[in-house]
């Protein structure tokens, strides 16, 4: 597990938790996705993304799930699945150091950790214990793909979140929008989060769905792979000027000789005639 910077709590009106951002930081661990962490809190399988998988497996996907599960249903967890949550609540807490000379403070910390059943066993929630900065963040978090954990002075709210691991009442996802903007991971109290947002989060994965659906549509994916065009990325978006239509995020291998940028389907079978906005070395005349 790998740190991430400015944790943060979500709170309700009355102070209570709703959920924990662990933060991010620009390291693999944080690139990778949660594929562990869903399997093992007995979460659907994800969509895979169209714009760095197999275009047949996505098809598969949409085949064998018509109606894929959106909002928080896609996120809840369902059991332990090879995972242990272990917990420091039934201790006088950890010893935290914060600043430096004479601004030097100790803090006591609780936090809980979910670890596959082979580390529960004899981790140690020191290993979360690093340098505090309780003006920036309000948690010590760490996280990778396949398990999480968190150290906090917030007593309560870690010991709410270990009680929602028991009723199986807790969400899972990377963040990237609402209270959620730097890209962290989120781990939520279910029935404590807003209406309003799970009807937002529920609209966002459907909006996704369909734009995946209307990129395949285009063909541009099969065209390109057949004209061998290469790239890391080709991530569509709806145009703003142009409701309903796809427009796609390129970035293509051979950068020397092509532009990265945003690209309508017209301009990439262009890209495939060696000519228009994406080729830097244009047809010969």
């Amino acid at each position: 597990m790998r740190r991430g910077r400015n944790g943060s709590f979500w709170l309700d009106d009355s102070g209570r938790v709703i959920a924990a951002n662990l933060g991010a930081d620009y390291c693999a661990e944080h690139e990778f996705g949660i594929k562990g962490i869903r399997r093992s809190l007995g979460m659907p399988e994800k969509a895979p993304s169209v714009s760095s998988s197999r275009i047949d497996r996505v098809l598969s996907f949409l085949k064998l799930n018509p109606k894929p599960k959106v909002g928080i249903a896609d996120k809840q967890m369902t059991g332990l699945n090879g995972v242990k949550v272990v917990h420091n609540l039934d201790t006088k807490g950890l010893k935290v150091k914060s600043g430096w000379g004479k601004e030097k403070n100790t803090h006591t910390m609780w936090g809980f950790a979910m670890l596959r059943e082979w580390m529960a066993d004899s981790f140690d929630l020191k290993n979360l214990d690093q340098y505090y900065s309780p003006t920036q963040e309000q948690l010590i978090g760490h996280w990778a793909e396949n398990n999480f954990g968190l150290i906090s002075e917030q007593k309560e709210h870690v010991k709410d979140l270990v009680q929602a691991f028991e009723k199986n009442d807790i969400a899972v996802w990377v963040g990237a929008g609402g209270p959620f903007q730097n890209g962290g991971l989120i781990v939520a109290i279910v029935s404590r989060i807003p209406q309003d947002f799970l009807d937002e989060m529920a609209a966002n994965d459907e909006d996704q769905i369909k734009l995946t659906r209307a990129a395949i549509d285009t063909g541009i994916y099969e065209k390109l792979d057949k004209a061998e065009k290469k790239y890391f990325a080709l991530s569509p978006g709806w145009d703003s000027d142009a409701p309903g239509k796809v427009i796609f995020w390129l970035n293509p291998y051979d950068q020397e000789n092509n532009n990265s940028g945003w690209y309508t389907v017209e301009d990439l079978e262009d890209w495939i005639k060696g000519k228009g906005k994406v080729s830097k070395v244009k047809e010969e005349v």
